[in-house]
């Protein structure tokens, strides 16, 4: 998989071997501060999720452990953690560790400072 096929169009079904089909999120691909591994990687965390435009301010949580993410997006660990890392410094995602297990909060799908 390249990272090119995930570049995506506002409203554009896409779907991979990793992915369930979902629409891709505008803010994602109008984003000029995230690279296409960036938002693979956000598109890996919302795997098996149902993102929906409309509900901006959703809290979703994900209990996938990294391993499996990056198998899904074909990185190296180190690559995601930097991508994720990129990711909660933005205020996209906040990642909590309970009882050992890592869930993934996706705050307000519309942050400013990622457009």
């Amino acid at each position: 998989m390249k990272f090119s096929d995930c570049r995506g169009e506002v409203g554009q079904v896409i779907t991979q071997d990793f992915l369930t089909p979902m629409i891709f999120p505008r803010w994602l691909a109008k984003s000029k501060n995230l690279s296409p591994r960036d938002k693979m990687v956000f598109i890996a965390l919302m795997q098996d999720l149902e993102y929906e435009e409309m509900s901006k301010s959703l809290e979703i949580e994900h209990v996938t452990s990294q391993d499996e993410m990056c198998h899904w997006v074909g990185l190296s660990l180190e690559a995601f953690k930097k991508s994720l890392n990129k990711l909660k410094s933005l205020g996209v995602v906040k990642v909590e560790k309970i009882e050992g297990k890592i869930f993934y909060h996706m705050l307000d799908f519309e942050v400013e400072n990622v457009l």
